[in-house]
């Protein structure tokens, strides 16, 4: 079975419009760009209660494996253990105290130039996948997300991990990393400074996204003891193709219904439009010319209110054309809903067919248990018979034998009297019949 590997790195929700059509654009899905990453303090304490779940009362759903439950106060921790010793050499020689720096994290919070930290999302299979497994064998994914932290720490050694959770709550477990990528031997400034640029690059991107697709199908199936594999990465983006979360397709419905009654409004609007055009339109040309000027025409008041009506109502049904613009996006989603839907029907198809090559291997199975049966039957009745031929042999052996016996010890004269009595009867061999045997 194909699964799907998703190895994303930024927050897209930071993207401004024009970065997020260049991201979609790009041959890489995960371009360094300086918008989209966390850049202050606001974002890091926003990515603190949606990591941690601290909005929900279901923190039992999520694993901290990296860090505290306090991401902000991991983030912190991380600029001390990595830039303190250099943000002290630095000071120390500078003769101006206004180029001296007093904390580095608050420092490039406050600075737009440069990131503050960058998020990572980690996801294997989708959630058609993962609703056929139960709770207990998802948490397994807890020691392929630890492997996977270690894989990472090995392919990018300045890339300083501050927080690690995993997500059980949701459709497919997830785990949501933060870290500090750094850079070295820097001769402007601090010795050792933040930079996001110089670590996450379009050829580190490939070679990491590459490098840990391989190490988590191996890590997987070691876990899941199964031979699964990877689905292809989807051409042109550095991340896998991965069917919606039904919650996209619920909204995409409430988008359409909802664009649906702006249809219908400004259909109304049309209509109310249209009927007092019709009024404009006799008003103008019922204007009566002035007596002293024919160029001047004469209204009343209240031909100029429905005239200031019917400009009212012509600025709201264009408004109302504008925003109806959103529909060609809305119908936009649809497509893709539709197209995951078709994929979604693939995915219960391929079930249907596994489940079918079941029930054919199950039917041989019970027929061959049925010939076994058969045969067995077979076998007993033919054991059936034999024993009861051989009680008939041991039979008439013990009855032999007795005869014998009564003959040796008894005389023939006592059975005689016994015979002419009427008590005894025995079938004795004759004479003859002795000899011979």
């Amino acid at each position: 079975m194909e699964l799907s590997y998703s190895f994303h790195v930024g927050v897209d929700k930071n993207k401004s419009l024009r970065g997020k059509q260049l991201a979609k654009n790009s041959k890489y899905e995960s371009k360094s760009q300086t918008n989209n990453a966390i850049q202050n303090q606001a974002q890091l304490t926003k990515a603190d209660k949606h990591n941690l779940r601290k909005y929900e009362n279901n923190s039992e759903q999520i694993e901290v494996i990296v860090g505290t439950n306090n991401l902000v106060e991991d983030v912190k921790n991380t600029y001390l253990d990595l830039f303190e010793e250099a943000r002290i050499e630095f000071n120390s020689t500078q003769n101006r105290k206004g180029r001296m720096i007093n904390n580095y994290f608050k420092h490039i919070a406050d600075d737009n130039k440069h990131d503050l930290a960058v998020p990572i999302i980690l996801e294997i299979g989708d959630m058609y996948f993962w609703n056929t497994i139960s709770l207990e064998d998802k948490r397994k994914m807890t020691q392929v997300f630890k492997n996977q932290i270690k894989d990472l720490e090995e392919l990018l050694p300045n890339f300083r991990i501050s927080n690690a959770v995993i997500h059980y709550d949701e459709s497919s477990p997830h785990m949501h990393i933060m870290g500090v990528p750094f850079k070295e031997g820097k001769k402007n400034g601090m010795s050792l400074q933040v930079g996001k640029a110089t670590v996450f690059t379009k050829d580190s991107l490939l070679k990491i996204q590459d490098t840990m697709r391989e190490k988590c199908i191996k890590e997987f199936n070691e876990m899941y003891e199964g031979d699964y594999t990877l689905k292809l990465k989807q051409e042109g983006r550095n991340e896998d193709i991965n069917v919606n979360d039904m919650a996209h397709y619920r909204q995409s419905t409430r988008n359409i219904q909802k664009s649906q009654e702006s249809l219908q409004k400004l259909n109304d609007d049309a209509e109310k439009l249209n009927e007092k055009s019709e009024e404009v339109y006799e008003l103008v040309n019922n204007l009566k010319q002035q007596t002293l000027n024919k160029n001047n025409f004469t209204i009343s008041k209240e031909a100029i209110e429905k005239i200031n009506d019917y400009i009212v109502d012509s600025r709201k049904s264009t408004k109302n054309i504008l925003n109806t613009n959103e529909i060609t996006n809305i119908v936009n989603e649809y497509k893709e809903d539709l197209v995951n839907h078709k994929k979604e029907v693939r995915y219960y198809k391929e079930q249907l067919e596994e489940k079918d090559n079941k029930i054919k291997d199950l039917d041989e199975s019970n027929k061959s248990l049925v010939e076994s049966n058969s045969a067995l039957k077979k076998e007993n009745l033919s054991l059936k018979e034999w024993m009861s031929v051989l009680k008939d042999k041991i039979y008439k052996i013990k009855t032999m034998l007795l005869t014998e016996v009564i003959n040796k010890i008894i005389p023939k004269s006592f059975f005689d009297k016994l015979e002419n009595m009427g008590l005894f009867k025995i079938e004795r061999p004759k004479e003859n019949e002795r000899t011979r045997e």
